[in-house]
């Protein structure tokens, strides 16, 4: 429970206020060099659906929390935490947001939010779920996610992610920040002159006296010469072409690293103890700042141990504050779930629903874009409407996705899915299976239910439903593909339900 006295001195934010974003935050104090580092993870993660609030201890620490959850930032954090994570100055507008739609949930959200906790709310060490920091990365990164900028946002530097780079559950975020990183550089590269020593039998460049003497003793008439030769194998690009084979097998990076590699074709691969030995001496030579940052990053993916020794950039209070957005996340995973069921998925498709009148006619009013176009292997359609949250059946969702529903269905007239998450620590989503469609009809103008002489579905009727999807969970994580194996039966089971319940026209 929460103790009015001892927390008087304290800064309280709330994780995720809405509930829609889970992150890293990674806090350096320059006076002590201690850090903090707060991982934010989903709140279906959470052992019980109530938040919980946490205290930072001054020492250095680790801290998981979920979605929803408070902090308290004690005196070693509370002026930086005050200051960039979570500013008064953002209040009133977000206040003011909040009064314009109470039920809006954006990726404009920061991740942190001032907010003082209820008295009941229990209080938590903030430890324990070490390997669901890694399944969240791996899950994060292995579907694609980018970082949502909203205000606050830090993005890993590279003073900052050397820090970082000491905590094992981050690697993957550590090779993600090196590969975009490189992705941003290697297209600007440039062939660069490097001095070559060569034997020839012509005079080029500048000759090799001391190995004129050897010449002469062996009767060769080649000679060697010094000379500089326009390349691209260059050692730097060898040293980063070495990290990047280190990614391959990165979570979701697959794709954008073998792009990178083609790109260095014309480089060649040194082995480890090569490729730090290269690292060292460029980092004496390199200006380039940012060659030199990637040349920092590349280093970091090679080894853990293997800082470069000139590295003198000052490391921020602010390591890193990044957010995810989970709503964005479960759309990817509902669209990859269906694409692996055997449909065509199509994500944000335009969808004119108001029409506002004009001196030159109807004139269309900006778009709606339902989360997904959903195309089965018959050729039938509906749409989805991916929810990040628990729910358990269309008429518990919020009033306005109700209504967002039942226009998507009378507009296209195609059977519309609210599609919620569902976990086992919420009894009341376990009472169905999961993908177990509620639907509901929606009758056409003038409809009388006195009057009605069938209750099957005629022309005019639409459908709207829901279903809950399992969330991944955090166990399976390490090998994706049966992480989401479970995502596929539903959406299987979901377009069977579905084709079944249009025949009924």
């Amino acid at each position: 429970m929460m103790n009015k006295s001892e927390d008087s001195d304290l800064l309280w934010l709330r994780a995720s206020r809405r509930g829609d974003g889970v992150g890293l935050t990674a806090l350096f104090d320059t006076s002590t060099k201690t850090k903090l580092i707060v991982h934010v993870l989903p709140k279906l993660w959470r052992p019980s659906r109530e938040p919980s609030a946490v205290v930072t201890p001054d020492s250095s620490a680790t801290l998981h929390v979920y979605e929803g959850d408070f902090v308290g930032f004690g005196s070693r954090w509370l002026s930086l935490a005050d200051r960039r994570l979570a500013p008064a100055t953002w209040s009133s507008s977000t206040a003011a947001q909040d009064a314009q739609n109470n039920e809006a949930q954006t990726v404009g959200d920061p991740l942190w939010s001032r907010e003082i906790p209820l008295r009941r709310v229990p209080r938590s060490l903030g430890g324990d779920p070490g390997k669901y920091v890694e399944s969240m990365w791996r899950l994060l990164l292995g579907t694609g996610q980018e970082p949502a900028l909203t205000k606050g946002t830090v993005l890993p530097s590279t003073a900052g992610v050397r820090v970082l780079n000491e905590i094992p559950q981050l690697e993957a975020l550590v090779k993600a920040t090196f590969i975009a990183a490189s992705s941003e550089a290697i297209p600007r590269r440039r062939p660069v002159y490097q001095s070559t020593t060569q034997r020839t039998d012509s005079v080029r460049g500048r000759l090799v006296v001391n190995d004129l003497f050897i010449r002469d003793l062996r009767g060769e008439a080649a000679i060697s010469c010094e000379f500089d030769e326009l390349t691209g194998d260059h050692h730097y690009w060898q040293v980063v072409r070495a990290a990047l084979v280190a990614c391959i097998s990165s979570p979701g990076q697959a794709e954008l690293v073998m792009d990178n590699l083609a790109r260095l074709h014309d480089v060649g691969t040194p082995s480890l103890g090569q490729a730090l030995r290269y690292a060292t001496s460029l980092n004496q030579t390199t200006r380039d700042p940012a060659l030199l940052n990637l040349l920092s990053l590349a280093v970091f993916v090679l080894s853990r141990d293997f800082p470069l020794a000139s590295e003198t950039s000052e490391i921020p209070g602010v390591l890193a504050n990044v957010k995810f957005s989970t709503s964005s996340l479960w759309e990817v995973l509902l669209e990859r779930a269906f694409v692996q069921a055997g449909c065509s998925v199509t994500r944000h498709e335009s969808l004119d629903v108001v029409y506002r009148p004009t001196g030159r006619g109807w004139v269309r009013s900006p778009a709606k874009h339902p989360d997904l176009w959903v195309t089965t292997p018959s050729g039938q359609q509906f749409l989805v409407d991916a929810k990040y949250s628990e729910k358990t059946d269309f008429t518990k969702a919020s009033m306005s996705d109700q209504y967002q529903a039942i226009a998507y269905a009378q507009r296209t007239e195609l059977t519309t899915l609210l599609v919620f998450t569902r976990s086992n620590r919420n009894p009341e989503t376990t009472e169905t299976s999961a993908s177990e469609l509620v639907l509901r009809a929606t009758p056409p103008p003038g409809f009388d239910a006195g009057r009605a002489t069938s209750h099957e579905l005629s022309d005019g009727w639409g459908l709207v439903g829901s279903a809950s999807f399992d969330f991944p969970d955090p166990s399976l994580i390490g090998d994706l593909k049966e992480a989401l194996g479970g995502l596929k039966r539903s959406a299987e089971s979901a377009v069977e339900q579905v084709e079944g319940a249009r025949a009924v026209r």
